[in-house]
């Protein structure tokens, strides 16, 4: 659950995996609903990056422009290097997300599909020639927070000819679809042909198999026969073979592996979703396994160019608390050596080199996103560019051929750009940027800063001190990220942290517990803290700006989205004389509404029968604590200015939470400013209603401090 990129915990690392692997999609996803995607038509690969504007004194963005979706995203390289594909707008009447295609030795660029009344919202080669693609509906006032579970899937040629339909569209969004058919892009073969893997619950509705997809005729090959069952991730080797599963029953999860399509499948464990486990996250090309894995009471040697610091999970010398990768022998499933192990955080997604064929790195995110890399060449490599573009992240992942890769290159102050890296000459070529005219001068930058919680749990946050002459300390603004259960927040580009930062406002964005990536201590620790110790985190990460002289004390405002709309409500409930101003946007206000909710979006699911009353509480057995931390039977003792907003079609949190909300401040004579969109769901997606929201939200949180 979360405006701001969603996930439902999936317990130990193995699960884990499945978020990342499922719910990768989704965050990605629900970065489109929250940014969408224009168009210009006129575009052209060899306009100039608008990285530097000339800037005199400070600039305020106009909330239009900053809050405007981006022209482009998600760049694709084909696999022979020769077009990039990238998701963007048309710029007709519709606007709708399409495909573009550009070649690169010429330059030349057109759109492929037509679509008027949906988007596409992914977009893969399956080879040189012909592309795989799932609708959405990104305007779709359900708010899905998943929009590729109700789309269809097609595939087409880059020319635009040759389209199929795959698997048919779920409808437009009107009706709700609880427990929806769906299939998810895998993997391209790259065999020469024009098949895909892809996983489906065809079968089953809560359970996916594995196909192999013809993209000419749409005929699916089982390729998962004598699966362990109630599989909810699979991992495939090389080739496109399945190799490995997690499965889910209730709240127990387990994790298997085979070593080819005639070995039976062995299990390497089983456990409840909150204990520390291990399951295959890649195969390698020799066959060996990639084993995401807390296990640390082995000593093993370190790969080379691999990376091994301790972290050992409390209580428990012999697991770590971080989840590391390790390298384990194919037969077996004994782990041989590590390839990375952080002492900090959690790994990320493996890096192959098909030329190469092997794993050569791991992406991982500490403080910002970084890549691990255990080859010299790629090192050598990304170093290079980095001296080329400094004080970027520049993202690179290699390539089917060794003529050009593409470069995103992005950070806190700039949106992202798209680069052509030449490996002959070594030199990179500007091809275009994610939103044309929007500069990086007029934007601040962002700090991580590390502290204690009360309960000496390590925390941190990411704040950013407001642009322009001002003295410190500063009013202040907390925005709480949604989730909970979600990727920690970074140094990564924030429209919402700008728009306050550019206003004159220190932003503060907590890394509370429970936000994945920072190890297992991290997440268990959030267990039924709804309300208590989740939300002591942020007030202690105010306290922390406040003794650092960054946070004005009687300034303070809390802000967010979904649970993060929850978290500021709660804040000026349980901490009233500390926040000023609490902005709630689409946020459960009723705890046991929430758990017992049966017209949401997540009703009957695994996650509300099993895991939730494992998260949050049980309906039956903590309603007192449920109760004692709903704000909507608290609101009497909120002394904060109050802002709702809430859409008409939101099935993730419906506006019951909202109304009651709203209902019980003004039975308590408390004011509240109310925004209702009738026509926006779990979030708000057009660019007029998200401007409305953060203009009226300035405005409350200027009047509350007092400030003009």
């Amino acid at each position: 659950m979360g405006y701001f990129g969603t996930s439902a915990r999936c317990g130990f690392l193995a699960f884990r995996a499945l978020a990342r692997g499922c719910e990768v999609r989704a965050r990605a996803v629900a970065a489109l609903i929250a940014i969408s995607v224009i168009f210009v038509a006129a575009f052209s690969v060899h306009s100039q990056p608008q990285l530097q504007p000339p800037a005199s004194s400070p600039t305020i963005t106009p909330p239009s422009l900053l809050f405007r979706n981006p022209d482009v995203l998600a760049p694709a390289l084909s696999p022979d290097g020769t077009h990039m594909a990238v998701l963007a707008r048309r710029g007709d009447k519709r606007d709708r997300l399409n495909i573009a295609v550009i070649n690169l030795d010429t330059n030349r660029s057109s759109f492929v599909t037509p679509f008027d009344d949906s988007d596409v919202v992914e977009v893969h080669w399956v080879n040189n020639s012909r592309l795989i693609f799932t609708t959405g509906n990104l305007l779709d006032a359900a708010g899905n927070t998943v929009p590729w579970r109700q789309g269809g899937m097609f595939a087409i040629d880059r020319d635009g000819g040759n389209a199929r339909r795959l698997v048919s569209p779920l409808g437009t969004g009107d009706a709700i679809v609880l427990r929806p058919r769906y299939s998810i892009f895998m993997q391209s073969i790259n065999d020469g042909s024009d098949d895909v893997v892809v996983a489906a619950n065809d079968s089953n509705f809560d359970a996916l198999d594995v196909y192999r997809l013809n993209t000419r005729s749409a005929r699916k090959t089982l390729l998962s026969a004598g699966s362990p069952g109630d599989t909810q991730r699979w991992t495939l080797d090389r080739s496109g073979a399945p190799r490995a599963a997690v499965s889910q029953t209730r709240s127990r999860v387990a994790s298997y592996w085979r070593s080819s399509d005639s070995s039976r499948w062995q299990k390497m464990f089983e456990g409840e979703f909150t204990e520390q486990g291990s399951a295959v996250a890649a195969v390698d090309y020799d066959g060996s396994l990639i084993v995401s894995t807390y296990q640390g009471a082995r000593a093993l040697p370190t790969a080379a160019g691999g990376v091994f610091a301790n972290s050992v999970a409390p209580g428990n010398p012999a697991l770590r608390d971080t989840a590391g990768l390790a390298r384990a022998d194919p037969q077996t499933g004994q782990l041989r050596e590590w390839i990375f192990a952080h002492g900090r955080v959690d790994h990320g997604d493996v890096i192959f080199d098909p030329l190469k064929k092997k794993l050569v790195g791991v992406r991982y995110i500490d403080e910002r996103i970084q890549t691990h890399w255990l080859d010299d060449d790629w090192r050598a490599i990304q170093r290079a560019i980095d001296q080329a573009l400094p004080g970027q992240t520049n993202l690179i992942t290699p390539p089917q051929q060794n003529k050009r890769m593409l470069v995103v290159s992005t950070s806190a102050k700039h949106l992202g750009s798209v680069y052509e890296y030449e490996f002959a000459t070594r030199k990179l070529k500007f091809l275009l940027d994610f939103r044309a005219g929007l500069g990086s001068q007029a934007f601040v930058d962002l700090r991580y800063v590390k502290f204690p919680a009360r309960d000496r749990l390590p925390l941190a946050a990411v704040i950013a001190q407001p642009s322009g002459p001002s003295s410190r300390p500063a009013p202040t603004v907390v925005l709480v990220p949604g989730g909970p259960w979600a990727q920690s927040p970074c140094v990564c580009w924030s429209p919402d942290v700008q728009y306050f930062a550019q206003r004159g406002f220190a932003v503060i964005v907590p890394v509370f517990r429970g936000q994945l990536g920072l190890g297992h201590r991290h997440w268990v620790a959030s267990a039924k803290q709804w309300g208590l110790a989740m939300q002591d985190d942020i007030a202690d990460a105010v306290d922390y700006a406040v003794k650092q002289g960054i946070t004005d004390p009687s300034r303070v405002a809390i802000m967010g989205a979904s649970y993060g709309g929850y978290a500021a409500l709660q804040g000026a409930v349980k901490t009233p004389s500390l926040y000023k101003a609490a902005v709630a946007i689409v946020a459960p206000t009723d705890l046991q509404l929430f758990q017992s909710i049966t017209w949401a979006d997540y009703s009957d699911s695994n996650f509300q029968r099993f895991l939730a009353p494992i998260l949050i509480g049980d309906e039956t057995k903590d309603a007192e604590q449920l109760r004692t931390t709903s704000p909507t039977t608290n609101a009497e003792k909120i002394l904060a200015s109050v802002l709702l907003a809430y859409g008409g079609e939101d099935r993730r949190v419906p506006q019951q939470h909202g109304a009651r909300m709203r209902d019980a401040l003004e039975r308590a004579g408390k004011p509240v400013e109310w925004i209702y969109k009738v026509d926006e769901g779990h979030g708000f997606a057009k660019l007029e209603n998200r401007v409305e929201l953060f203009t009226r939200s300035e405005a409350l949180i200027r009047s509350a401090f007092g400030m003009r």
